[in-house]
């Protein structure tokens, strides 16, 4: 082999500084050949020599000496920057909103019932739902000469805390409030108030809540809204249940169908009521009135420009209304003066002091029958016995007592409660029957309004017309032989 004293080893640096190779010629002197003459080469021209550079140099080094000739070789590449982690959020296990209600496909072919609702993540104050994590700033790279190549950090997650939430420093997501768990637009929130964005039909599911619901649909024949709060439904209802524990709110109304059930534990304001059975124990204003349904009011009937037409209504407040009944004669039955919630906590008091009553006078006979034995002669069982006996009819007179007084409550209660205040702003048609207590009334031709209807301080049924004077009902209807 031909050695050439003049040839010299080269690096060849790209321009962005991605690689660097060292090319050493066929005719260079292998006696010259070392790894630290090659490191020396490389730092010259500003090659970072680290222990990777090293190696591939010392792997070069031994290659051309055990077999000369021209080599070429990559001596050192940069380090690609790695970029930053994006922001994610993290759910607890449980508790992540878009997978609440799915359903395996084994659960799915199990499914017969296609109205149940969908699952809705409840949670109480102090819980833990998610974690939000903040982005990654990534790792710098490096090029052959040492410069920085500077790494993209990562997006942080658009992810906020609505209302109900609060996120700490530690990205811990945690409901500040007991409701609804909720991940809408980015925003995780707890809310008291479930939003159903349409109607509750099959996508929906039936409803069952412990808060308040909005539904910005309707509800379709056979489906089940209940809510202990309130409940505001947009659309029409058809023959649906609602159940709702505070007040209720129907924009266009409820058509039950006949099937159609309405419980309200507060007030309730719809467009019109039609052919459904229901309890509101607060106010019932109906803008366009009650037809052909079996209700209970606990409170006022209003419906200035609505009507009763049909059915069986029960009020225990006073009723202010525009027509009773129709020109077609369709009939209809008012009950006054009812109080169903209260009278019926009544008829179960009245049941517990009768049991209490028999019971106190069973334990008395014995009683007296075990003091009339000389307390010599009463065994040791029946001593015993003497003193329960006695203890046991104390504690039935207090318990006898305070029935008592809760009747006596109840009574007081029902007569506060108790109206017969009826408003008819237009007419009383024909087959209207008013009926109060052991009293009833119908009507068997049209009565001109307005006109108000109570009850005398003989307890007699009477009206007046306007200005005019106080007179017995009995002269503009017939007086029926029983209250049917």
């Amino acid at each position: 082999m031909t050695v050439n004293p003049d040839a010299v080893i080269e690096i060849r640096i790209k321009k962005d500084r991605s690689e660097a190779r060292m090319i050493i010629p066929c005719d260079f002197d292998p006696g010259l050949i070392d790894v630290s003459v090659l490191a020396g080469l490389a730092q010259q021209d500003g090659v970072v020599v680290d222990a990777v550079v090293q190696g591939r140099l010392e792997k070069l080094a031994n290659a051309f000496r055990a077999a000369p000739g021209r080599f070429d070789e990559v001596i050192a590449e940069s380090s690609v920057p790695t970029k930053g982690k994006d922001g994610r959020l993290d759910w607890v296990e449980g508790f992540d909103p878009e997978a609440a209600g799915e359903k395996t496909d084994s659960e799915e072919s199990k499914s017969t019932d296609h109205y149940s609702g969908c699952e809705y993540i409840t949670i109480t104050a102090g819980t833990q739902v998610a974690t939000l994590h903040a982005p990654t700033d990534g790792v710098d790279g490096r090029d052959v000469i040492g410069g920085n190549l500077k790494a993209k950090p990562g997006k942080a997650a658009k992810v906020t805390g609505g209302e109900g939430v609060h996120i700490d420093a530690e990205g811990n997501v945690i409901a500040q409030v007991d409701g609804v768990l909720m991940f809408e637009r980015d925003v995780v929130k707890v809310s008291r108030v479930l939003e159903i964005p349409g109607d509750v039909d099959f996508n929906t599911g039936n409803i069952d809540f412990d808060g308040s619901v909005i539904i910005r649909g309707g509800v379709c024949s056979r489906f089940e809204v209940k809510a202990t709060g309130d409940i505001a439904v947009d659309g029409l209802i058809e023959a649906a249940t609602i159940k709702c524990g505070g007040n209720f709110q129907c924009r266009l109304g409820m058509a039950g169908h006949e099937k159609g059930t309405l419980e309200v534990g507060g007030d309730a304001q719809v467009k019109y009521l039609s052919a459904l059975t229901g309890h509101v124990h607060g106010n019932l204003h109906a803008e366009g009135g009650i037809m052909r349904c079996t209700l209970t009011i606990g409170g006022d009937v209003v419906s200035d420009r609505g009507t009763i037409i049909g059915g069986e209504v029960t009020v225990t407040g006073s009723i202010r209304v525009a027509t009773l009944g129709s020109d077609a004669e369709t009939p209809t039955s008012i009950l006054l003066g009812e109080v169903p919630v209260l009278e019926s906590g009544l008829k179960e008091i009245i049941r517990k002091e009768g049991e209490l009553e028999t019971e106190l006078k069973e334990k008395k006979v014995r009683y007296e029958t075990l003091k009339m034995i000389p307390l010599k002669n009463l065994s040791v069982d029946e001593k015993e016995e003497l003193t329960l006996i006695n203890f046991e009819i104390s504690e039935l007179e207090s318990d006898f007592a305070e029935c008592t007084e809760k009747h006596q409550e109840i009574e007081q209660a029902i007569a506060r409660t108790r109206k017969v205040h009826v408003d008819v702003l237009g007419a009383v048609y024909p087959k209207v029957m008013l009926e109060v207590r052991d009293q009833a009334v119908q009507f068997d031709r049209i009565v001109k309004g307005p006109m108000n209807i109570g009850w005398g301080v003989d307890q007699q049924l009477q009206f007046r017309r306007g200005n005019g004077p106080v007179e017995l009902l009995t002269t503009v209807s017939r007086q029926l032989d029983q209250a049917a």
